[in-house]
């Protein structure tokens, strides 16, 4: 795993994670933040998804545009050996089950962690 290793995800401006500083934040009628730290092993099954689903060759854009009911989607901000990659499954993945599917599975493996995490589960909304 690159020492620059970092990434940030989104969902509809609910809520999202940094990697980079363990900020979660959250909009449930107020904003919260809290510290969500990912141990060195979950990044590296983070990391290790990122490979096996070949999230570097995901297209970041779909000609056929984002399905209207996912105009808020998911995105994914991986910065990793000096590059950076963007992905919104609106824009990306929609048309494509192969592209969508690899992208979930990334997604998946982090809210499996953050979901572990005795800081997320104490967050009001939260269990």
């Amino acid at each position: 795993m690159p020492a620059d290793f970092s990434f940030v995800l989104t969902r509809m401006d609910i809520d999202s994670y940094s990697s980079s500083d363990s900020t979660y934040k959250y909009k449930n009628g107020t904003d919260t933040t809290t510290t969500l730290v990912f141990t060195e092993q979950e990044n590296k099954k983070v990391f290790q998804a990122l490979l096996s689903n070949d999230f570097w060759n995901i297209p970041e854009h779909d000609e056929k545009g984002p399905r209207v009911s996912d105009a808020l989607g998911t995105t994914l901000e991986v910065h990793s050996d000096g590059k950076t990659k963007k992905i919104d499954v609106s824009y990306a993945c929609n048309h494509d089950a192969d592209l969508l599917r690899r992208f979930c599975n990334v997604i998946t493996l982090i809210d499996s962690i953050i979901r572990t995490k005795p800081a997320y589960n104490g967050i009001s909304g939260h269990s």
